[in-house]
């Protein structure tokens, strides 16, 4: 994962503060170390997207902090650079969604988008999140102040479009997170 990410920082770096210079090898394992350990203890959740038929890696789908007692989280992503615009965002997004909303449980899923982001922006807008409103200077990149565009879904809404999303993406075929 090291060299896809390596590969995308200067776009990634656009949106991730923490993606502000290349990673080294050990950085990653001590990341994918502590992502693990948080999954072990059902803090969050961090998947690797692949291609299906090659199981190249083309990014990560995530969750902050799930908030058990108000049975919420948000969501996050990104894609290497070679395969943005592709819809593979959109499609591990929705089977993350399912994921939390179906197997998890889960009443709300939001996500935190740049308003500068148009990919991100068009994953929201196929998912059908509804826009809540834009906090203002929440994300300090490259010393500057960035606002955030808030988006959430509801299970209910959710169950609602779920058997159109799969039709849509999937061909009506219901795959599930590998893990």
């Amino acid at each position: 994962m090291t060299h896809i990410i390596n590969q995308s920082i200067r776009e990634l770096a656009a949106f991730q503060p923490q993606m502000s210079r290349p990673v080294t090898v050990k950085e990653e394992l001590i990341f994918i170390e502590a992502a693990t350990q948080k999954m072990y203890l059902n803090k969050s959740l961090m998947y690797g997207i692949f291609l299906k038929n090659t199981d190249e890696c083309l990014g990560s789908v995530s969750t902050h902090v799930i908030d058990w007692s108000n049975l919420k989280t948000e969501i996050g992503y990104w894609i290497s650079s070679v395969h943005t615009c592709k819809g593979f965002a959109t499609e591990a997004c929705l089977l993350m969604l399912d994921y939390l909303f179906m197997d998890f449980r889960l009443h709300r899923v939001s996500a935190s988008v740049a308003p500068d982001n148009p990919a991100s922006l068009r994953v929201m807008q196929k998912l059908c999140f509804s826009f809540e409103g834009e906090a203002k200077e929440a994300l300090y990149i490259s010393g500057n102040w960035k606002n955030l565009n808030i988006f959430a879904l509801l299970s209910d809404t959710y169950s609602g479009l779920r058997k159109g999303f799969f039709e849509k993406y999937f061909g009506g075929n219901y795959p599930k997170i590998k893990y």
